[in-house]
């Protein structure tokens, strides 16, 4: 790389290209930003320091982390994060953190304030140092800066950069660039390799800070500034991000002009004015509404501010300690259609219809043409992991309907959408790719759950517009999937529980273009991922479990009392529930592979699932349909919540490992927060005040708990799902995105009909064959594609069974 303009000179750093990089933990004590759409910059806070910062989007970590070191250059050297004692207090009102750190022999101590520029992209933290007069003539302190610019750590470049009259740090990857100053000039400065000719490195092996390196390049980096405490306790340091080397220092020294009192201020306003826009729930929470305003303005912290309406999961890398460059890249720091749906959804909770109506918008314009949306995403909407999950497509559906029942989508009209996602459903419905735990393909109860719903609000909109073909559809091909969710989603052979055989699988693993299940869903072997190699991976459908059932009772397909629901539950509880000095959770499924291993040690590609406190979360909803007091599932929740208020992906859920920093009930490496666990406090703090779960939806309710008269006998046939059989007495409907005519027969060839397809609005074409109540022997068809004028080339049989009752009639 060519010098650049103000570099302080030519000494090149040795030990290229440094130690492999890795992220950091993904369990976070603070997550932060400005709530100014200006500040285009985002922090992590862990064990006291600030970790990834987040920059010019929300999905783009650019840095691994910086921290103090200290060192009386003679007896010891210290870092933050492995002999110094800290604790951490969220600010109150916003998301800005103080920090305190100790010497545990009582040399020093020190604190840090924590915050955002609140107009620029700016990182500041205000320290301030106290020390006997002996020891801060001794004292040094020093900035250690880990950049990983351009979402990875290998392959950065630093310099010691002079502008202004000053020297600062700074650190470039294809076109980012970071720059670090003190507000007291520093008296050294040098970059260098991580573990060769960085600043820890150096004070680490003589307590002295003796290389003076002015670039090091095209490698794993680190920036140390030594700020010199005999001459100042209080110093502010400043990290600034930009596109070109000149920006990021301007934006540096013009965040650094303003005093830092004048900065918090200001940062802390602007979090302040979010109290106007959300409903008070805080008086149905067990702390006092600490966790309710946390999780209110975390949600809104979560959003893009380039991008607007993209909410990511999380700006954690679950284990990123144990994650180099292209394992951590993603994160969770992307959009998941789902995610973005629940955060939405919990903003709705509380009143709040701009932020959701800003992720509907969002999610329509990033969805794909065929109707589809891309498993994950990063903000711009270019697709990361390639898995299509059938609920994904339903979701915005979902929120598309709650935002028109709440008057809340302006002139948007999101009706395109619907009718596209809606017909995605259909055509690639009912069995899913993959579910919610991305794990799997199948039948899935939960999946089932938001399709259903999502085809019912589909009706409702196509209804609103006059169109009645569209809207029969719809409704057909939802009363259809109801009709068989006990077939395809439940066992009659369970062994998990004594006493109870019927309950539902978490999954029965049919993939599409497979005939529609008509057995037992136990029966077919299940692959769990991420298990431990040695482990067995292979199970019965009718041995694994979850609770994704109760979704069927959140949007009102059953109803809380239904006896198959109730015996999972008591499956689910003997089988997965865990009980914590925190409060009570569950797991996903039995024998999951997706959490801290069994030594205590991160996840690396297998270890064993943990205690989910969203769970916790969505069992309360279910115990308020039930009409049971739900409050405990709030305090439960409370109880698993950090001191700085973030909720846990996962919390450990055996014996405590003082040695790992594990204690039961408390978070593990993976993410912390997850924002959909934040939202589903919020929700549920709604649901309990209101008496009634807030996700239900009442058109739903009405049709499959209230009112099943209103449903269609409709048996559906497609390519994707063919059919092997149809009672006799319904309509066999056949299905497909292409124009077609259906040559069929019902009694063997003798006779032979011929009947075309009819188009519709979702871009589906269909043909209904009556089957006759007596008819005995089996339908057979071709089918002639009448655009590519060609036939199918094989001739299908649908069998014709007997109606429910008909043999005891």
């Amino acid at each position: 790389m060519a010098r650049i303009r103000g570099d302080r000179g030519d000494n090149h750093a040795f030990g290229w290209p440094g130690l492999e990089p890795r992220w950091t933990h993904g369990d976070k004590d603070g997550i932060g930003t400005a709530y100014s759409g200006a500040s285009r910059i985002w922090f992590t806070v862990w064990n006291g320091i600030v970790t990834e910062v987040y920059y010019p989007t929300v999905d783009m970590p650019q840095m691994r982390d910086v921290q103090l070191l200290f060192t009386d250059g003679q007896s010891f050297f210290h870092q933050e994060t492995q002999y110094l004692e800290s604790r951490i207090q969220r600010m109150p009102s916003c998301l800005g953190y103080r920090v305190e750190g100790t010497d545990p022999e009582g040399r020093y101590s020190y604190v840090k304030e924590i915050i955002a520029d609140p107009h620029l992209p700016c990182l500041l933290q205000r320290v301030t140092v106290q020390a006997s007069p002996e020891w801060l003539s001794r004292l040094k302190a020093y900035v250690l800066c880990a950049p990983h610019l351009d979402v990875g750590g290998s392959e950065n470049n630093a310099f010691v950069v002079q502008s202004c009259g000053r020297e600062l740090l700074m650190a470039e990857k294809n076109g980012t660039w970071l720059a670090l100053m003190c507000s007291t000039p520093f008296s050294r400065l040098s970059v260098g390799y991580v573990g060769a000719s960085d600043g820890w490195t150096d004070l680490s092996h003589g307590f002295q800070f003796d290389w003076q390196f002015d670039q090091a390049l095209n490698g794993n980096v680190a920036l140390t500034g030594e700020v010199e405490l005999a001459t100042t306790q209080e110093f502010v340091v400043a990290i600034a991000f930009g596109n070109s080397l000149q920006r990021a220092i301007a934006t540096l020294f013009q965040s650094l002009a303003q005093p830092f009192e004048s900065q918090r201020r200001r940062f802390v306003e602007q979090w302040e004015r979010t109290h106007k826009s959300h409903d008070p729930l805080e008086d149905q929470s067990g702390d006092g509404g600490h966790l309710f305003h946390a999780s209110y303005k975390l949600l809104l912290a979560h959003e893009d501010k380039a991008f607007q309406g993209a909410i990511v999961a999380s700006l954690a890398i679950p284990w990123g300690q144990a994650k180099g460059d292209l394992e951590g890249e993603g994160g969770y720091h992307l959009v998941w259609t789902r995610d973005l749906v629940q955060c939405a959804g919990g903003l709705l909770a509380v009143g709040n219809m701009e932020t959701p109506l800003r992720s509907l918008i969002y999610l329509a314009t990033s969805q794909s043409d065929d109707g589809s949306f891309a498993q994950n995403f990063w903000v711009d909407g270019t697709p990361f992991w390639s898995g299509i999950q059938l609920d994904e497509v339903a979701f915005p559906i979902l929120l598309a309907h709650k935002l028109w029942q709440a008057d809340g989508l302006r002139e948007f009209d999101p009706y395109p959408m619907v009718l596209k996602a809606a017909a995605y459903l259909i055509r690639q419905g009912p069995a899913t790719r993959q579910e919610r735990w991305e794990e799997a393909g199948g039948y899935s109860p939960s999946t089932l759950a938001v399709d259903i719903a999502a085809l019912v609000c589909a009706a409702n909109f196509a209804a609103d517009r006059g169109d009645s073909n569209s809207e029969l559809l719809l409704l057909q091909v939802a009363d259809w999937l109801e009709a068989n969710i006990e077939t395809w989603t439940v066992t009659n052979e369970g062994t998990l529980l004594e006493g109870v055989q019927r309950h539902y699988v978490r999954l029965n693993p049919f993939q599409p273009g497979d005939p529609l299940p008509v057995d037992d869903a136990g029966q077919l072997t299940v692959t769990v991922n991420n298990r431990t190699e040695g482990l067995d991976r292979s199970y019965p459908a009718r041995e694994i479990v979850d609770a994704g059932f109760l979704e069927l009772v959140r949007y009102g397909i059953r109803a809380a009392d239904d006896v198959i629901i109730r015996d999972s539950i008591r499956v689910v509880d003997a089988t997965l529930k865990v009980d914590t000095p925190s409060g009570t959770c569950w797991r996903r499924y039995n024998n999951d592979g997706y959490g801290q291993r069994e030594d205590g040690g991160p996840f690396v590609g297998s270890g064993k699932g943990r205690g989910w406190p969203l769970l916790t979360g969505e069992r309360g909803h279910y115990e308020l349909a039930s009409g049971r007091d739900a409050r405990q599932y709030v305090r439960w929740l409370e109880g698993f919540a950090t001191p700085t208020h973030l909720l846990p992906e996962q919390v450990w859920d055996e014996d405590d490992r003082p040695e790992q920093h594990l204690k039961r009930g408390r978070p593990t490496g993976a993410a912390v927060p997850l924002l959909w666990a934040h939202a589903e406090y919020i929700k549920l703090l709604r649901s309990v005040r209101d008496g009634r779960v807030f996700d239900l939806v009442p058109e739903v309710a009405d049709r499959y708990v209230r009112n099943r008269s209103v449903l269609h006998n409709v048996q559906v046939w497609s390519m994707q799902h063919p059919s092997a059989s149809v009672q006799r007495g319904r309509t066999l409907r056949i299905l497909s995105e292409s124009a077609f005519e259906v040559h069929f027969s019902l009694d063997n060839w003798s006779t032979t009909t011929d009947t075309r397809s009819t188009s519709s609005n979702l871009g589906i074409d269909y043909c209904d064959i009556v089957v006759p109540d007596n008819q005995r022997v089996s339908l057979q068809f071709a089918l002639f594609w009448t655009v590519a004028r060609r036939w199918e080339g094989r001739d299908f049989e649908v069998a014709c069974t007997e109606r429910e009752g008909e043999a005891s009639q």
